[in-house]
């Protein structure tokens, strides 16, 4: 099972995903390297500076929002498929000791005992 809807969205989000991370590499060379050229020259024009940053900051958050989709792809894929049998199984011991934590008069009728009386803590003492 996919989140996405055909195998072309999957592959591409991996061709985006590419694309993005050598764009995004790029920008941060290009980055590094005025911010060098303007430090050499002791001439600095922040404007430049922060319009260049600005787009970085955009591709990188583009690339954080693909690879965060292909990991919930890549989850739905592995994610254990849950039968309609499997929904209605036996209760197993985990599930009793949350019945008696959560309901204790609950997990008593259901197994078998008179429901008894909860304990002052339920009660609003």
């Amino acid at each position: 099972m996919s989140i996405l809807s055909e195998g072309d969205d999957r592959s591409e989000l991996l061709r985006r995903r590419d694309e993005l991370v050598r764009e995004v590499t790029e920008l941060h060379w290009d980055l590094g390297g005025l911010t060098y050229e303007m430090a050499i020259r002791d001439h600095f024009r922040l404007d430049v500076l922060v319009r260049r940053a600005a787009k970085l900051q955009d591709r990188d958050a583009e690339l954080a929002e693909v690879e965060r989709l292909l990991r919930l792809d890549e989850n739905a894929r592995r994610a254990p498929r849950v039968s309609a049998r499997a929904s209605h199984a036996q209760p197993d011991e985990s599930t009793a000791v949350l019945d008696a934590l959560l309901a204790p008069s609950h997990a008593a009728r259901r197994d078998g005992g008179d429901g008894g009386e909860r304990p002052s803590a339920y009660s609003g003492e």
